[in-house]
């Protein structure tokens, strides 16, 4: 090795283990950055010459280091396993958040909950029949069936609301999922540029891939990376970022609620490709939990309350009929309006509407304080086929489902959580690890620095204490 090729291998060493402490303090300096990836310096040796000839005498052992390049690291099987299980725990979370709140809008046990009201109901006639002449306890029913009917409108209006609202909520997630995928397309078109000028993109690619696990995490997209560096984004068979390009959705009505809930009345919503209007299939993440609960979850249990509200109006109607009130004309009534069959309608007819003596609680065939009929009436509480039989089906269906998605959610939790820590095992910066690597580039600089030195030292003394001859 020359003089002068010792100075390049040194100077080399300087240069590479200079870029390789600026790398270091960038990763200590993101240590808490959220997505950040830790970077690493890959060095390589720089050979002196390409190829050696036949007759070299060439005794260089090389002309010191290169900077191969900046490696992020990432693993593309983490990232694809820790997205696909982002994209589900949107889902399942968002869906026992759902459950939870329809739970709350039935609460059972409860004093104040329909079990109560119905139980006071049935509790009610039965006093009537025992004094068939008290205008006041005839009364008392009028008021238990007023707060029976009431308790059935809220519920169905409660369940209204939260259709509405998971429809708000994805909106604003379909907004937010419009303005991340434009951003992914700008950063797909600077990280590509990036790239063919040859500057480092890698702080792009964190931004970008932090913006995709949010997207996932909505949605549940998946992603494919394209050999110049960008990034393209599918969803449900459509693409919603290709390159620099990205395509916008948006939350519609679609008509009528699929079968079994066709007959509920209740309009669908869904996720269309803004461009031509098509659904988005196969949607998950947090917005597909929140259509299925638009579209499902919230119309299966409104559907078994107008079920429990139509055999309530159905049953007492029916022996209602049969029986006669207290007046000569007072026949052949219907106690709950026979138009409202459905838990968000059920209302007390306009015949027995504050006339309780217009109540029948005898037969047909009775006296005018006959109170066989309110008897009959009274023991519908404890019919196989009544509307509580309906309800506690109901009740007991509901705490199963949410039993099980709450335990679907926690287990998907400890999934996540567990890839997720497996990946930041991966990506991110150890402090320990990089002050470690700190201290061992700052003595190989230091090394460097020194050959520098004495490579100096050599060259003054060969040029200033040798060929002194001739002068």
């Amino acid at each position: 090795m020359s003089d002068f090729s010792a100075l390049q291998s040194a100077l080399s060493g300087l240069m590479a283990h200079r870029r390789a402490m600026e790398v270091i303090g960038h990763n200590i300096a993101n240590a808490n950055t959220d997505g950040f990836t830790r970077r690493r310096v890959d060095l390589q040796p720089a050979g002196a010459t390409a190829a050696a000839g036949v007759w070299s005498r060439n005794t260089r052992s090389g002309d010191g280091v290169n900077v191969a390049g900046v490696t992020r690291m990432r693993e593309d099987f983490l990232d694809l396993r820790t997205r696909r299980e982002l994209g589900t725990n949107g889902s399942v979370q968002q869906l026992s958040k759902v459950m939870d709140q329809i739970e709350a809008l039935m609460p059972e046990p409860s004093d104040t909950g329909l079990a109560a009201r119905l139980s006071e109901f049935w509790g009610a006639w039965d006093d009537a029949a025992a004094q068939p002449g008290d205008l006041s306890v005839r009364s008392a029913v009028l008021q238990q069936a007023d707060a029976l009917t009431r308790t059935l409108n809220n519920i169905a209006s409660s369940l209204a609301e939260l259709r509405v609202s998971l429809a708000s909520d994805a909106t604003t997630l379909v907004a937010q999922v419009n303005a991340d995928s434009a951003r992914v397309a700008e950063l797909n078109e600077s990280i590509v540029a990036a790239t063919g000028a040859g500057v480092d993109a890698a702080d792009l690619e964190d931004q970008r891939d932090l913006i995709i696990d949010r997207i996932i995490a909505q949605t549940g997209a998946t992603t494919r990376r394209q050999d110049d560096g960008s990034v393209d984004v599918f969803l449900g068979g459509g693409t919603l970022v290709r390159g620099n390009r990205s395509e916008a959705l948006a939350v519609v009505p679609g008509g009528p609620l699929d079968p079994p809930y066709t007959g509920t009345g209740l309009q669908k919503t869904e996720v269309r490709w803004a461009l031509d209007g098509y659904p988005v299939d196969a949607l998950s993440g947090r917005i597909g939990a929140d259509l299925q609960g638009i579209n499902s979850v919230a119309p299966r249990y409104l559907q078994q309350l107008d079920s429990v509200a139509s055999r309530l109006v159905s049953d007492l109607n029916t022996l209602h009929r049969t029986g006669k009130g207290l007046g000569a004309g007072d026949v052949n009534l219907d106690f709950f309006d026979p138009a409202g069959v459905t838990a968000g309608t059920i209302a007390l007819s306009a015949s027995v509407i504050g006339q309780p003596s217009r109540i029948a609680l005898a037969s047909g065939s009775g006296g005018q304080l006959d109170s066989s009929l309110g008897h009959a009436i009274a023991a519908l509480v404890d019919s196989s086929t009544g509307a509580d039989a309906l309800h506690r089906t109901l009740i007991g269906q509901l705490g199963v489902d949410v039993q099980s998605a709450q335990r679907r959610a926690d287990v998907q939790s400890k999934i996540t959580t567990q890839v997720q820590s497996d990946r930041r095992a991966v990506i991110g910066v150890s402090l320990d690890e990089e002050l470690t690597n700190l201290v061992a580039t700052q003595r190989a600089y230091e090394a460097s620095a020194r050959v520098m030195t004495a490579v100096d030292q050599m060259l003054d003394i060969l040029i200033s204490r040798t060929g002194v001859v001739g002068r």
